[in-house]
Parts: C-alpha cells; structure tokens; sequence
C-alpha cells in the first residue's frame, strides 16, 4: 500500500485498514484523499482510549454524585420527617375510601413546606460543585483549558 502513510506493522488498524483498500470501498467526496481519510480514521482510533477514559470519568463521577444526593437526602429528609409527629398522626388517621390519594397529596404538602425547599436548595448546591468536579476532571484528562 502507498500513498505515504507510514504503518506499524502488524497492527489490527494497519489490517483492517487494508482489507478496506483491497475491496475498492475507498471513495472519498470533495479534495479528501485516501490517506487523509485513513489518517483520520487513525487517529479517531488512537483517540478511542482517551474517550473510553472520560467516559469512565464522567460515569464513576455521576455513580459517586448519585450516592451522595441519596444519601444526603435521606439523612436530611429522615430527620425532619421523624421529628414532624402531626405529619405522621395525620397520615395515620387516613383510612376510607380513596385514603391513598390523600397520602399522596399529603406527602406532596410535606414537601413542598419551607423546611424541605431549604433542604432542596443544599442538594442542588452539592451537585453544581460535584458536577463542576467532574467536569475539570475531564478536563483535565483531555488538557481542556478554560477560554
């Protein structure tokens, strides 16, 4: 194969790559070459382990911001709801015909009180910084500088 393009020999890309050429599938549009067009698809490889890498970084980040929200929130949520006993005398007293859509709509009001948008507000501050975390990280692994 010519063209210019240096190939390390044996590689699966360098195989792969000429098995392409052999069958006649290289039609490239406008001024694109073969090689150009190979070069890249070289280098989209290459860059696979660096994607794969980020890919990690993000999902490990967001699997770790998940346990932290879950767990803030309930440690947060549990205290305040054990300590609300006319929340709790109030859902126990419901009974009756459609008794589940009124818990619903109870549990709803507990929620939407001051207390829990507070608690709310603590949670989505944790998660813009967590967030912004993971974001340099990635960053970081790609030398992304801030413009």
């Amino acid at each position: 194969m010519g063209g210019g393009i240096e190939w390390e020999s044996g590689t699966g890309v360098e195989c792969a790559l000429e098995r392409f050429w052999e069958r006649g599938n290289a039609r490239f549009p406008g001024d694109a070459t073969p090689e150009s067009k190979i070069q890249d698809l070289k280098n989209f490889l290459e860059a696979q382990d660096l994607i794969s890498q980020a890919e990690r970084v993000l999902t490990s980040s967001y699997d770790e911001l998940l346990r932290k929200v879950q767990l803030m929130g309930q440690t947060s949520y549990r205290n305040e709801l054990k300590i609300d006993s006319a929340f709790w005398a109030g859902m126990g007293a419901e009974s009756g015909r459609s008794y589940k859509g009124r818990i619903v709509r109870r549990n709803s009001d507990w929620f939407d009180r001051e207390s829990p948008k507070a608690l709310e507000a603590e949670l989505w501050s944790l998660i813009a910084r967590e967030w912004q975390i993971a974001l340099d990280s990635v960053n970081a692994l790609l030398d992304i500088e801030d413009r």
